[in-house]
């Protein structure tokens, strides 16, 4: 994985597993850098990328119930990030 930025600071490319990502979003951005690595490729291969559940398995050698039970867990930790951040900004 690596982080590049562009002159456009909003910008943010990534590469995972060979597929690059840009996100456009920086707040988004920072909490899924704060992910940990195999947290950041199940949400990035699924939700940018497009990769099925069991495609992302079979991409990095794990069951397929890991792998939803990982997503659903990302999701929930981006959900109360993005809260502690608003709350820190009211």
């Amino acid at each position: 994985l690596y982080k590049g930025i562009e002159d456009d600071l909003s910008v943010i490319r990534l590469s995972v597993r060979g597929y690059e990502v840009t996100l456009r979003n920086p707040e988004l951005a920072e909490l899924i850098m704060e992910l940990q690595a195999r947290k950041r490729e199940i949400l990035l291969l699924n939700e940018i990328i497009g990769l099925s559940l069991a495609e992302i398995a079979a991409e990095l050698d794990i069951e397929y119930e890991t792998v939803k039970s990982t997503k659903s867990k990302v999701i929930r930790d981006l959900k109360k990030g993005a809260a502690k951040k608003n709350e820190k900004q009211d």
